[in-house]
């Protein structure tokens, strides 16, 4: 088994931000950056209209740009509170035009809104990539405006790496609250802000629009792999390699050369997912990509990740260090180049 993806790197991705207090209905009210070296630089504009933003956490964020690691799987939360003096205001968040570098697609972004009365309200599940699409003409943190007077918001930001970084790489991960006067407006959703159009990423998985639908459906990086069987199986009884999928640099493939005909399943874990894969005796050499698109075997089922195990995929559960339980199975993981291998007597049960 070899992986031909090159040697991945298990460094960590070094992050920074900087944030100003105040901002202007048309200028930046905070930055973060992800990047690779130690120093951070923002600017900020300032204008007549009052919208204060207070990082409220972490707190050695409060004085200025800051810059830290970001481990593999390791998520990282930044909170931030918005308040407005003089009058009720609607409020946008704003996000930079994509890169279309193939960092955006190994990060995930979570957002989340707090109003003044303690409801919250996830605005955003994604990567990295998919955030700035979203936002990068402006988004309304919500069709409510925020009310002056002492009343607060909270945006939190949670940003996680859920692949290995190969080499030297760097991401600017930059925001900006905007905000306008309510009384102005009677529908912020239907609001433009005025902000030039992006473009779009022609990277093998878009068609070059954005949207995710051309030909080529990569998921995220393979972590590990695993070969469930009612009899033995050991790793000399399989042979496969990781690719990369498309045109892409994800290595979301994996092309199987040889298996036993008495394995029942592969499995894919991917990010915090599992993808499980029907196997009913195929020729080979096949292939299988993480999210099941353009993969010769039948997609069965994905089980999402809550710690070591994954709760709705049986009883017992699968989980990293037992993918197949009451059954044997072997399993390669990629980011240790470590083989494991289950030689309980099988009980029954899988999919």
């Amino acid at each position: 088994m070899t992986d031909e993806t090159g040697g991945l790197s298990r460094r960590k991705l070094l992050y920074g931000l900087a944030a100003a207090g105040a901002a202007a209905g048309s200028g930046s009210g905070v930055a973060a950056v992800l990047t690779d070296t130690e120093t951070t630089k923002a600017q900020f504009t300032t204008g007549s209209f009052d919208l204060d933003v207070d990082v409220l956490s972490p707190t050695s964020w409060q004085n200025g740009s800051y810059t830290a690691s970001l481990g593999l799987y390791q998520p990282e939360t930044a909170s931030f509170e918005l308040a407005v003096d003089d009058n009720p205001a609607y409020v946008w968040l704003v996000a930079p035009c994509p890169t279309c570098a193939p960092i955006e697609e190994k990060i995930d972004v979570t957002v989340e809104l707090t109003n003044h009365a303690g409801s919250s309200t996830a605005l955003f599940e994604g990567s990295l990539r998919e955030f700035r699409t979203a936002y990068d003409s402006g988004g309304a943190l919500s069709t409510e405006a925020l009310p002056d007077g002492g009343e607060t918001w909270t945006v939190s930001f949670t940003w996680e790496l859920t692949e290995v970084v190969d080499g030297d790489v760097g991401v600017e991960f930059g925001f900006e609250f905007r905000a306008v006067q309510g009384r102005y407006l009677d529908d912020p959703q239907a609001y433009d802000l005025g902000l030039p159009e992006c473009d779009g990423c022609d990277d093998g998985t878009d068609g070059g629009n954005g949207d995710g639908d051309g030909d080529v459906a990569c998921g995220k990086g393979i972590s590990f792999a695993a070969f469930c069987s009612e009899k033995s199986v050991t790793q000399s009884d399989v042979e496969f390699t990781r690719t990369t999928c498309g045109d892409t640099d994800r290595a979301a493939t994996l092309e199987v050369a040889t298996i036993p005909s008495h394995v029942d399943h592969v499995l894919l874990k991917y990010g915090t997912k599992l993808d499980v894969f029907a196997y009913d005796g195929e020729s080979t050499p096949f292939s299988i990509n993480s999210g099941g698109e353009n993969s010769d075997l039948t997609l069965v089922a994905t089980y999402e990740q809550d710690g070591s195990e994954f709760p709705e995929s049986g009883d017992p559960p699968r989980a990293t260090n037992n993918p197949c339980p009451g059954t044997y199975w072997v399993k390669y993981n990629f980011e240790d180049a470590e083989w494991a291998t289950g030689t309980d007597e099988p009980t029954g049960g899988g999919e």
